[in-house]
């Protein structure tokens, strides 16, 4: 249903620094939209992000800063960033549904007021106004904002109107602030309302600040345990992060059904450091091929060898979880549709058989899996499906209820917005609500050949990861059904908290 915005006086809507509410000494003509911290979605379900260049043109984090101080949404632009087209937008609506009748209605002569501090240097900021659901159509400017406007420290409080050529029937999709000139340049956004016929209670439901696990991938065992220095070294930065999970490749020779682990003795001494650092050790393994029903025997036979290494050794020596990167959507069949349904068939029967056997043995069961695998098709059906005898079963329905944890490999560039990190997330959060299974989204700090280079962080300065980084803690503490966060993986995580 639409919301009318009528022209009404303005005065400006203080969002409390906690909770997204009404101040109580706000007057009853406004209507927040957005309180930018805590959360990547404004009130009305949409998901405001950095608008016009990549990374090294137009960053976005959310800090704490200001006079007095409060969680604000940063934008800067950098020294190379081109005089047009960059800067934030802020949708008035949720784009997952697009939904026309959603948008807001707005007449001439009502209110837009934001908080904002910042410094454009030789830039202005421009304020527009986009009617319909596509935000690269053209907008209406309601304003401008001269660096002299600005205080760097000093919360402003502006108030912009809407123009009379935008007529009462047209609805407003989206906000755009364009920071336009040359050189560096930022602004940090604490809220923004608009003027109203009559209050609205906000939407958005403040949530508790929790703890958030942090894992960590961990491959290269067979170069780093044989050597104290690597291993104490390794010790060092899970201490010194907080490193709470730490999933760790297994080594081992498989031949005729018999598994040989390498390195035992190592991973003995290991696993007991780690444990009296409060850490959970993952025994990480997998392959593609693993998933097919011919080679289900080899995931349960190294089931049990972990299950026998346990028995054999001290309880602070133990696995207390496996975890399976097995990614059969790199397997050729994959792309055809029936090939497609075998793969997941024999993937969901494998993760039952682990089920049954990781409960016998007394460890966790955990996978990673990718963010798209919530796909719909074109009739808003599930993409993926796991064919039983009373039809097909998304696949995630069908394989949240056997895990414990799930790893979300969310590899994205940025935390927010509506291709962000937390966005590719959120069916799964609500899924891991809903089975109890513990949810980690994830960052890619890799580089190379094999990496994409539009989902990993890690060609970027280490600057930017720790500012994504801080901005992914804030928001996930506020975030139903996130148990915490992993990073892809050991070594470039280790650069980047070393150039820190």
């Amino acid at each position: 249903m639409s919301t009318k915005i009528a022209a009404t006086g303005c005065v400006v809507l203080f969002a409390l620094f906690s909770i997204l509410t009404f101040s109580a000494t706000a007057d009853d003509s406004m209507m927040l939209i957005a309180d930018f911290g805590h959360t990547i979605q404004t009130d009305r379900g949409g998901f405001y992000r950095a608008w016009g260049g990549k990374p090294d043109q137009v960053t976005d984090d959310i800090v704490e800063l200001g006079e007095p101080q409060h969680l604000a949404w940063r934008v800067e632009l950098a020294e190379q960033a081109r005089a047009e087209g960059m800067g934030a937008i802020i949708p008035l609506f949720d784009e997952r549904s697009s939904a026309a009748d959603d948008l807001l209605e707005i007449t001439s002569g009502a209110d837009i007021c934001v908080r904002i501090l910042g410094s454009l240097g030789q830039r202005q900021a421009k304020v527009e106004i986009v009617a319909g659901t596509n935000p690269e159509a053209a907008g209406t400017t309601i304003g401008t904002i001269d660096a002299g406007k600005l205080d760097p420290r000093k919360w402003s409080e502006l108030r912009f109107a809407v123009p009379n050529d935008f007529t009462g029937a047209e609805r407003a999709g989206f906000v755009r602030i364009f920071v336009e000139g040359s050189g560096t340049a930022w602004v940090a956004l604490e809220s923004l309302a608009i003027s109203s016929e009559a209050t609205e209670p906000s939407t958005s439901k403040s949530t508790e600040s929790k703890t958030l696990r942090k894992a960590l991938w961990f491959w290269e065992t067979d170069i780093v345990l044989p050597d104290r220095r690597r291993t104490y070294l390794l010790l060092e930065l899970c201490r010194t992060q907080g490193i709470t999970d730490l999933y760790c490749q297994i080594h081992y020779d498989y031949e005729d059904g018999e598994i040989e682990m390498r390195f035992a003795d190592e991973h003995r001494a290991f696993n007991a450091s780690a444990e009296s650092l409060g850490i959970t050790i993952h025994a990480l393994d997998g392959a593609p091929s693993y998933v097919f029903r011919e080679n289900h025997q080899r995931m349960l036979d190294l089931v049990d060898t972990l299950a026998k290494f346990n028995e054999d050794g001290s309880p602070n020596e133990r696995f207390q979880a496996v975890h399976l990167d097995n990614e059969p959507y790199v397997l050729p069949g994959w792309h055809d549709d029936d090939e497609r349904r075998i793969i997941i068939r024999d993937y969901i029967e494998l993760n039952q058989k682990l089920r049954r056997k990781t409960k016998e043995v007394g460890v966790e069961l955990g996978v990673d899996i990718p963010f798209w695998w919530d796909e719909l098709d074109a009739d808003g059906n599930a993409k993926f499906t796991y064919d039983t005898e009373t039809g097909k079963q998304p696949i995630l329905e069908a394989l949240f209820p056997l895990m414990d944890n799930v790893g979300i490999m969310s590899y994205r560039v940025r935390v927010t917005g509506l291709n962000g990190l937390v966005f590719t997330c959120l069916r799964e959060f609500e899924l891991g609500e809903k089975h109890e299974v513990d949810v980690f989204t994830s960052m890619e700090l890799g580089t190379g050949d094999d990496v994409d280079k539009g989902t990993t962080m890690g060609i970027y300065p280490w600057s930017y990861f720790h500012r994504q980084i801080s901005t992914l803690k804030t928001v996930l503490t506020h975030t139903p059904g996130c148990a915490g966060y992993a990073i892809h993986y050991a070594e470039p995580f280790a650069e980047a908290v070393h150039a820190k």
